[in-house]
């Protein structure tokens, strides 16, 4: 079970986090529409280990695209990429695509033909899309 900020203290435990379910999160996450960024405040994540927060994430990215789209992430259109990169953002992280075209020989085609490898990392979104955090105007 992961956790998430509730906004109480339990003295019991000297922690100010509830348990929280991160596969219910990302099936209710991807329910409704992109939320602006920074909506969501999930400091666990940024106390977990990188490869945990990897796998998150990657999971987070799984599923969004098989629920939003049924399809798989390398058949994403550049729309559909973007309306994913809003989810991200909404809990304060960006996904980079990075797609490589190689020659791959296919032995059961006996063929030397041109593949697309795709790399994807995620990264903390800039704070300057947080308008949560921005000094309100003094009139």
């Amino acid at each position: 079970m992961d956790h998430i900020y509730n906004g109480t203290y339990n003295k019991e435990t000297n922690e100010h986090y509830a348990d929280f379910d991160w596969n219910e999160f990302v099936e209710r996450l991807f329910k409704q529409p992109p939320k602006d960024p920074f909506t969501f405040r999930m400091e666990f994540l940024s106390e977990i280990d990188e490869k945990k927060l990897s796998e998150l994430l990657g999971m987070m990215l799984v599923n969004g695209v098989k629920q939003l789209y049924n399809k798989e992430i390398a058949q994403l259109t550049p729309e559909e990429i973007e309306k994913i990169q809003k989810y991200y953002r909404s809990i304060g992280f960006e996904v980079e695509y990075q797609i490589k075209t190689k020659l791959q020989y296919i032995p059961h085609m006996k063929k030397t033909l041109p593949v697309n490898f795709f790399q994807i990392d995620f990264k903390p979104c800039s704070q300057a899309l947080n308008n949560y955090n921005k000094p309100e105007k003094i009139f």
